[in-house]
């Protein structure tokens, strides 16, 4: 059971106790909620164009018959520094996802993502085998861009403008 702090003479009466160090917390500016027919700001553009050629990059760079690879799966061969990286730029659009608006369903599922690569990618050689197949990176972009389109179809707000009926 927590004691609460109470001053002196009314111990009916809580205090706030005051913690040096730890601050207020307060909602993140980047998570600040946005009209859904708002388009994209021209910086919001460019931090999603970065996000799918990092998706890209990390996933899909390079083919070898019908099998696609990227920057992930070769330098995952180098252990630990490999599965950082790839953690790094996942993180990277997680940020970027929240920044742009994406549902905390969507994150959530973005970090699951993150969580699963990172956790596949710690075994040494069917880790790599097994990134080079579950792509997170372009999971993740997937979500970024489906709440995007989500947000572009959604019509805009319709002004009613009230009508008086005459009495006759």
């Amino acid at each position: 059971m927590v004691k609460q702090a109470v001053p002196d003479g009314h111990p009916a009466t809580p205090r706030r106790v005051a913690l040096r160090g730890v601050r207020r917390l307060r909602p993140p500016v980047l998570l600040e909620q946005r009209r859904p027919h708002e388009p994209l700001s021209q910086e919001e553009q460019r931090a999603l164009e970065s996000v799918r050629k990092l998706a890209w990059l990390m996933d899909a760079r390079w083919g070898a018959g019908p099998v696609r690879f990227g920057l992930e799966s070769v330098i995952g061969l180098v252990p630990g520094a490999g599965d950082g990286v790839s953690a790094v730029t996942a993180l990277y659009q997680v940020l970027v996802a929240a920044r742009l608006g994406v549902p905390l369903s969507g994150l959530t599922r973005m970090l699951t993502n993150t969580g699963l690569d990172l956790v596949i990618g710690i075994v040494p050689v069917l880790g790599d085998v097994a990134d080079t197949f579950f792509k997170a990176h372009l999971r993740n972009l997937a979500i970024i861009e489906a709440h995007i389109q989500s947000r572009e179809q959604t019509a805009e707000p319709q002004t009613v403008i009230p009508v008086r009926r005459r009495s006759d």
